[in-house]
């Protein structure tokens, strides 16, 4: 029998099995979990526990700590020192031919418990972008060659400059060669220069033909700073909406690493809150930049935010990215007021707000801009691995959790809290943009983690696909667990990648006692390739959650599979 029938036998045999629950992993055992509880929600976080001079505490016990959860105690389920960030590779031989995976445990990268930086362009004046590449180049020259770190930039887009595969060697040359980049506002309709010209015009023709050359005069000035500051507005708009999304697509690449995941971002931060001088009416992004925190900490990522612009004299109160119009503003003294200082507080405030809710620790008015990663590096040390069981249904809030130590003098590092996810009551669907731009997405995603084994016979691309069930939104219907998918195929051939191709799945367990949170779903795939197609990105999405995992298949680790 050949290969090739024996991997469709199996295929056939896998369409037809009536249960797919406990099945031999392609990749080997899961890590130690809690043993699951049957109607329970399992909330898994990190702690940091420090002494009072904030070293490390390595030897606490599981009955010193206590859980709060919205007020009501919750018994520890799991317990677990976590100790300093893994070092070395996790996987010392390669996959087997036809085996993928995105899961970082089986990348050369460490298996869990990670610091990435993130240095942002996008909010940070180009000096400043200068003294941050300085420095981190300092760092990386002082630590051992072995260390693990990845590093990306933030702009218009998120680029990789060391994702967890490299030499610190090699990362130093990248970031060495990284150029300065200067965030530019895309084409507006509305060209602002040319309306502000118009408005002058127009009063100044008023002026010459009244002869009211005061009044009209000091009503030009007025208009031309109020039209700066709506446009200054939108610009804001656009960059916190690009910072968001940022953020959010290398906490999406973090997220299905077990352990910690601390993110340093170096930044000059996105305002809380604009407000320029002459409107009344200031705009708040406080809510959607919370709900980002909020959702970076229920993936177990702790931002260490750090304020790119270094040391400032406190009198000036000024940041690089200060809100508000200086134009018609006559004196320097206007660089003085006190609303520049309440832009640099707002700036502030996101930084402390990401750190607080996610359980990281933010650092400004320093000139020592390393100070987050070599303060993410100690807490290491000192980090716990926690969880326990919810008996209350899901109800997509979001829940205060407490953590308290009995030892006396021991701090508790942890964020504020977690989404309490439940299952929408209509699957929701992607647009054909928001899959596209997934797929050219430098980043992927382990939200889902995704195994594969494939087969490339011919055209004709067959895989097993192999998906942990806790990673996906189950519903029970007709005495079975269900889970309702999107699977995206995106080929790539010389140049760019191709229209993604979509179709639904759904996988159900038909035991109803099924394990949950210990089962692994195996869901067989076939497509027919274009010709000259090198590469495939497969998406998998969870239509109820809206959470994703990307998997990267390059064609020619195929070709020498017999």
């Amino acid at each position: 029998m050949t290969r090739s029938t024996r991997f469709l036998l199996l295929i056939a045999a896998l369409a037809l099995a009536t249960a797919l629950v406990r099945v031999t992993p392609l990749l080997g055992q899961e890590s130690a979990r809690p043993t699951f509880q049957s109607g329970a929600t399992l909330v898994e976080f990190t702690m940091i526990a420090t002494d009072g001079r904030g070293n490390p505490i390595s030897d606490l016990r599981e009955d010193e700590v206590s859980i709060v959860d919205d007020g009501k105690p919750r018994p520890v389920a799991f317990f677990r020192f976590e100790g300093p960030a893994t070092t070395t590779s996790a996987l010392t031989t390669e996959l087997t031919p036809g085996i993928f995976t995105n899961r970082a445990e089986y990348s050369p990268g460490p298996a869990r418990n990670i610091t990435a930086i993130v240095i942002d362009s996008l909010n940070t004046r180009p000096q400043d972008q200068a003294a941050v590449r300085a420095q981190v180049l300092r760092y990386l020259r002082a630590i051992t060659p072995e260390t693990r770190i990845a590093l990306y930039r933030t702009g218009e887009t998120v680029r990789v400059l060391h994702d967890f595969t490299d030499s610190v060697a090699e990362l130093r040359a990248r970031l060495s060669g990284l150029s300065i980049e200067q965030y530019t506002r895309p084409p507006s309709d509305v060209d602002v220069e040319k309306v502000r010209d118009a408005i002058v015009q127009g009063q100044l023709d008023d002026v010459s033909s009244s002869g009211e050359t005061t009044d009209q005069r000091i009503i030009a000035a007025e208009e031309m700073a109020r039209l700066e500051e709506y446009y200054n507005q939108s610009v804001q708009d656009e960059r916190t909406d690009l910072t968001l999304q940022a953020l959010e697509i290398v906490g999406n690449h973090l997220a299905g690493i077990p352990g910690r995941k601390n993110l340093v971002w170096i930044s000059s931060g996105t305002p809380l809150l604009y407000s320029g001088t002459r409107d009344a009416w200031p705009k708040s992004y406080e809510t959607a930049v919370r709900a980002l925190a909020q959702r970076l900490a229920s993936e177990g990522i702790a931002i260490y935010p750090v304020e790119a612009t270094g040391l400032m004299p406190a009198e000036l109160g000024t940041s690089s990215t200060a809100m508000g119009s200086g134009f018609g503003q006559g004196s320097l003294d206007a660089h003085l007021d006190p609303r520049a200082k309440a832009s640099a507080l707002r700036l502030r405030s996101t930084l402390d707000l990401m750190a607080e809710t996610t359980g990281g620790r933010s650092f400004k008015n320093t000139n020592d801009l390393t100070l987050g990663v070599k303060s993410a590096a100690s807490d290491m040390h000192g980090a716990y691995s926690i969880s326990f069981y919810v008996p209350d249904a899901p109800d997509n809030r979001w829940h205060e959790l407490k953590v308290k130590v009995q030892r006396p003098g021991v701090k508790a590092l942890v964020r504020q809290g977690y989404m309490s996810i439940s299952p929408a009551r209509q699957p929701t669907d992607w647009l054909q943009d928001e899959w596209q731009a997934t797929a050219r997405n430098p980043l992927g995603s382990t939200a889902i983690r995704i195994d594969a084994r494939v087969e490339l016979k011919g055209q004709t691309l067959n895989a097993i696909l192999q998906i942990p069930s806790q990673d996906l939104s189950f519903h029970r219907a007709n005495l079975q667990w269900s889970a309702d998918l999107d699977l995206g195929l995106a080929e790539r051939g010389t140049v760019d990648w191709s229209r993604v191709r979509t179709d639904h799945a759904t996988v159900t367990l038909k035991n109803e006692n099924a394990n949950l949170g210990g089962s692994l779903i195996r869901l067989p795939k076939s497509w027919t390739l274009n010709p000259g197609t090198s590469s495939v990105r497969l998406i998998v999405r969870d239509r109820v959650s809206g959470r994703f995992g990307v998997l990267d298949m390059p064609l020619a680790k195929l070709l020498d599979v017999k």
